[in-house]
């Protein structure tokens, strides 16, 4: 069974896969990492967890930038949406309340982007976004329905590019 995630809403939803450029970016994403502020210093606690992180070599062309502020107003996204909270949707299940400037949507903004992108084009293969735990770095979610996966050689490439070069 899928579960939700910033930019999926689980059972039903088209399927994602996400990368952070570092280790540090990847395990703060899924909270293996916990940054956590004492004074006078930020640091960082590491989770019980199973998470292993390796590298993942990705070639490919159709990539939407919300990085790119024109992207994102075409896209009528904004970077709080990107990099805000998704978990108080009540389609989530977190038991929070809807954010007042959203609160005729059942589903997060971002979850509703990945779909629009989804059905807006068949050649998009995926799309870069903030990282909501480090906005300075982005990390990339790809539809993998849209792109040659080899896991023996962990690479990743757009369909045109069989060979992954």
């Amino acid at each position: 069974m899928a579960s939700a995630s910033r930019f999926s809403s689980g059972a039903g939803s088209y399927p994602t896969l996400y990368f952070a450029p570092d280790p540090l970016t990847a395990l703060l994403e899924v909270q293996a990492l916990v940054r956590v502020m004492q004074a006078p210093n930020l640091r960082q606690v590491l989770q019980p967890s199973s998470y292993v992180v390796f590298p993942v070599r990705v070639t490919l062309g159709a990539i939407v930038d919300f990085g790119d502020p024109s992207q994102r107003r075409n896209a009528g996204a904004n970077l709080q949406e990107l990099t805000g909270d998704w978990l108080s949707y009540p389609n989530l299940g977190s038991g929070g309340g809807i954010p007042a400037t959203r609160s005729h949507r059942q589903t997060a903004p971002t979850q509703e982007l990945r779909d629009m992108l989804q059905k807006s084009s068949p050649v998009i293969e995926g799309f870069l976004s903030p990282s909501a735990k480090r906005p300075e770095i982005t990390n990339l979610v790809l539809f993998p329905d849209r792109v040659n996966i080899d896991i023996r050689n962990l690479r990743i490439a757009s369909e045109q590019s069989p060979g992954g070069e």
